[in-house]
């Protein structure tokens, strides 16, 4: 169990096959049974009432009751088997009962932190790694460097840049090969809409990534990079080569990077061919799936790229079928609550909003993403992430026909937060909208 521990905090390696190992090896001992389980859970889409995932629910609850745990691991595997019912917000609660027990857990904190990840819970993940930290010892707790790099991601993810780069350029200086405090750092110079330091820096340390799990994420980030550098043809090329080969043996990870890059090229203009069409249908694999909200978005993006009113009516009434089969059941009683509670407020509108853009009733776009634009961080993801559905309210407003006053103050709204590089971005934007709608010389 503690390689599978090491290969979940460092991304790397094949965590599942580990795991699965420590709990053949001691099929009574209930952690590794659920470590299985969350990753089978977050790591791939699926159904409610997945197989697989049932039965290893039902490993985990005879292991659980077969013998006598550790409190934290009975904490533990109490909060997963609640993750499994699709209730996040509590499994959140219940790892963090398990870390007051046992807060030096560096494969607790990491767990947390994506539980946290998937809800859109900043604050939390950030909170939970400065409450352990001041506990641990860079001289005597084990992987003390990896919890600086989540630490690091936390921070950049509450937009504390300044902490978040020394505790990311501490952790890899314990340990250069440190994936996720250089993915945090990939994000800190990308919050500060350093696009050439981002694509620099990723080259500068390529061979610390390039062999671990995060190896398409990453080379996501440099896309997204080049693309707000303008560099569009470059960033195609990119995708060609660093992304697009992860399709289809990535699993929804690979999907989302590519989803995002996809989306955010062809809103600057550049012929994307029938690159979505694998995303598309591999995603469509999952349109009934509705395990995670951040799946969904994806899937809405999907949809839209699809041109296909019927990809648009399938998901959204996969949306509305599964909404509605949990109205009439008490929400104490009510499986996957967190989701349902997520696409009712925001995925419906999300998707609605999409698929207007994608016909081109940008009015109709800015009329549903616009009211929800301070609830989608509930769908969970990074700010980079979710960064692309303020690009499509920006682009909707600025094609609308009565939302221009929006576009304007979107435009506003990004000089005074001094991202100069999307004050820029969005100023070539605008520009090139109005110039496209004013009317030749001479004309009535």
């Amino acid at each position: 169990l503690d390689m599978a521990a090491e290969e979940i905090v460092a991304v790397t390696g094949d965590p599942m096959k580990t795991a699965k190992a420590a709990a053949a090896a001691d099929a009574g001992w209930v952690v590794p049974a659920c470590v299985v389980l969350w990753l089978q859970y977050v790591g791939c889409s699926a159904p409610a009432n997945d197989p697989e995932v049932e039965s290893l629910v039902e490993a985990a609850r005879t292991c659980l009751v077969g013998r006598t745990h550790h409190a934290w691991e009975e904490a533990f595997a109490r909060a997963i088997l609640v993750m499994a019912e699709g209730r996040l917000d509590q499994c959140i609660m219940g790892v963090e009962e398990a870390l007051e027990l046992s807060p030096k857990c560096a494969m607790l904190l990491k767990i947390h932190q994506d539980l946290c990840f998937f809800v859109g819970a900043q604050q939390r993940m950030r909170d939970m790694i400065a409450r352990s930290l001041p506990l641990l010892d860079e001289n005597t707790t084990p992987m003390y460097g990896y919890v600086l790099g989540m630490y690091a991601f936390a921070l950049a993810e509450n937009e504390q840049t300044d902490l978040g780069e020394e505790m990311a350029r501490r952790a890899i200086a314990i340990y250069p090969k440190d994936v996720w405090a250089l993915h945090a750092m990939a994000h800190i110079l990308e919050e500060r809409n350093l696009c050439g330091e981002v694509v620099a820096f990723a080259k500068a340390t390529e061979d610390d990534w390039k062999d671990s799990n995060l190896r398409c994420h990453m080379n996501f980030h440099v896309g997204v990079a080049r693309l707000d550098k303008g560099g569009d043809a470059s960033a195609l090329d990119h995708y060609d080569k660093e992304v697009a080969t992860f399709v289809g043996k990535g699993g929804s990870f690979a999907l989302v990077d590519a989803s995002q890059l996809l989306t955010r090229m062809t809103l600057e203009g550049v012929s994307v061919g029938a690159r979505w069409a694998p995303v598309v249908d591999l995603w469509f694999e999952h349109v009934h799936d509705h395990r995670l909200a951040f799946n969904d978005v994806h899937i809405s993006l999907a949809a839209a790229a699809a041109d296909d009113s019927a990809r648009y009516d399938m998901a959204l009434s996969s949306m509305e079928a599964f909404l509605g089969a949990a109205s009439d059941v008490p929400v104490q009683e009510r499986v996957h609550q967190s989701t349902l509670d997520i696409l009712a407020r925001v995925g419906v509108p999300i998707l609605k909003g999409t698929h207007a853009f994608r016909a081109g009733d940008y009015d109709a776009a800015v009329s549903h993403l616009a009211p929800v634009r301070y609830a989608w961080k509930g769908v969970g993801g990074s700010n980079v992430q979710r960064g692309v559905l303020a690009l499509l309210l920006f682009h909707a407003a600025v094609r609308s026909k009565t939302h221009k006053n929006l576009a304007l103050q979107l435009l506003n709204q990004a000089d005074r937060a001094g991202v100069s590089e999307t004050s820029k971005r969005f100023r070539l934007i605008l520009g090139q909208q109005l110039l496209l709608e004013k009317p030749p010389k001479g004309s009535a």
